[in-house]
């Protein structure tokens, strides 16, 4: 990295190639929507433009769902089982060995191996009698900020959109100062938009459209009533994209369904209500990002955005080869299972 120059700020990186304002967001804001705040993240997170570059942007048939439906066939098929709505309250283990999980129910799951998808910083909570006690880290995981989720069904098509649309208010290091760094309501807007059926027309009713918006927003580190903000900044968004050049979103509206900082915490027990796991800082990249082994639990493995090699759709889906080829470099042989069920049981925390 420091051969390429690129342990410095991604902002100062894209700098020195573009002058143009929009030309350099264009070519730094991804850091973004995976955590990070690009006068902050090193420059390697610059691939991530180069990746779209060079080797184009995919859509799954289907939408991401069907990734999950796919994986779930490959289990059902190996003998597998998948239990759904079982939140795991603790990670169980042994004589420093992994040995299962207990689910909120009271049942013990037993497992030769205990791969978690959860947000990494849930770690400790989960594992309350083994603090990662080894000094690799020299300070705690800083998580990233959240986000306020509006799935829209409309009856009204609106052609202005993209695949994919991003719309930038006029204050936009303020608005990524506010959310990440200052960790307070931002007061400008910022938003990134999906409309799926410009590629797959099946993922909307005919002359409807299916948007999904992302506003970035501070976790609940903040502070913030998100029971009360929600309507506000619901209001705020789409009066504001209405502005922009969405006319009569509100009243298009069918179906709705909103997620904010309060859904990531309750639902997908992200301690802060974070989006994005960790923020991928120069501190919390590579050496310092939490490892897909863990240091302390063997028979412990991690997946998913707050791992190697990071965040975003491609790179969860890349951690699950690398802690792949961890667990077959660990376990080359067959060995006696010890496991719930004919293969286990793969539960969902």
């Amino acid at each position: 990295m420091a051969r390429l120059d690129a342990i410095r700020f991604l902002e100062g990186w894209v700098g020195k190639f573009f002058k143009e304002p929009h030309v350099q967001q264009a070519f730094g804001f991804h850091s973004l929507f995976i955590g990070g705040d690009p006068s902050r993240v090193p420059a390697i997170y610059s691939a991530l433009a180069y990746l779209q570059i060079a080797d184009g942007i995919w859509y799954t048939e289907g939408g991401v769902y069907s990734i999950i439906e796919s994986f779930g066939k490959i289990i059902a098929k190996m003998g597998g089982a998948i239990h759904t709505n079982s939140k795991v309250d603790q990670i169980l283990h042994r004589n420093g060995r992994a040995t299962g999980v207990r689910t909120a129910d009271g049942v013990v799951h037993n497992a030769d191996l205990v791969i978690y998808n959860g947000d990494v910083t849930a770690r400790n909570a989960l594992l309350p009698d083994a603090p990662d006690a080894l000094p690799w880290r020299f300070r705690p995981l800083r998580t990233t900020m959240s986000a306020h989720m509006l799935y829209l069904g409309t009856n009204k098509k609106f052609e202005k959109l993209l695949h994919h649309t991003l719309v930038v208010g006029d204050d936009y290091h303020g608005f990524i100062k506010d959310v990440t760094r200052d960790r307070r309501m931002p007061r400008s807007n910022a938003v990134y938009i999906h409309a799926p059926s410009r590629t797959e027309p099946a993922m909307a009713p005919p002359g409807g459209d299916s948007i999904a918006i992302l506003l970035p927003v501070p976790n609940l580190a903040s502070g913030d009533d998100w029971t009360e903000a929600e309507p506000r900044m619901r209001d705020r968004t789409l009066e504001w994209l209405e502005s922009w050049g969405l006319p009569g979103l509100r009243d298009s509206i069918v179906v709705e369904r909103s997620w904010t900082p309060l859904t990531f915490r309750d639902e997908l027990l992200a301690p802060d209500g974070n989006a994005f796991a960790v923020e991928p800082s120069l501190q919390q990249s590579a050496y310092f990002r939490q490892p897909n082994r863990d240091r302390a639990i063997a028979g412990l493995y991690y997946v998913g955005g707050g791992t190697h090699p990071g965040a975003g759709m491609p790179g969860a889906l890349l951690t699950s080869q690398v802690t792949q080829d961890l667990i077959r470099g660990d376990y080359p042989a067959p060995f006696t299972s010890h496991a719930t069920g004919p293969t286990g049981n793969l539960v969902r925390p």
